[in-house]
């Protein structure tokens, strides 16, 4: 245990944000998130939520202010950009993190699972919410 870290955050978890560098991308995702089907490193998380994690994260993690929009959700129509319910959800929590100008883009199902590919990490969490993934980009300190 640390002071001032929250225990959502796992030596895991630690261990990935710290080793991320600028520009590098993290998958933080619901528990369907087919991870280990795509080879891309996972961490599970299954006791918190999508939530849970960001609220956790956003002060220790600085997101890539170079873009508007530093977050890409997956959205909930096959063929629309549109946020689903969940990526409401993570867009104000960004915005009572970072304020009120940080966005989150909604990315198309497909898109969302090749960007994914390239992402330096998954964290799967226990979210049973459908569409309930989000993509964040790491800034600079």
């Amino acid at each position: 245990m640390l002071k001032t870290v929250s225990p959502v955050l796992s030596p895991e978890i630690l261990y990935v944000f710290a080793r991320m560098g600028h520009g590098d991308e993290v998958v933080i995702s619901d528990a369907n998130f087919p991870a280990a089907s795509r080879g891309i490193e996972c961490i599970e998380a299954p006791g918190i939520t999508v939530s849970d994690l960001l609220h956790a994260s956003l002060p220790l993690f600085p997101l890539d202010y170079r873009f508007k929009c530093p977050a890409f959700s997956m959205s909930s129509k096959e063929d629309t950009l549109e946020l689903s319910e969940a990526a409401w959800d993570y867009k104000k929590i960004i915005q009572k993190h970072e304020g009120d100008g940080v966005g989150v883009a909604p990315l198309l199902r497909q898109d969302f699972y090749d960007r994914a590919l390239n992402a330096f990490c998954v964290i799967r969490t226990g979210d049973r919410r459908r569409f309930a993934n989000i993509i964040l980009r790491k800034g600079v300190v």
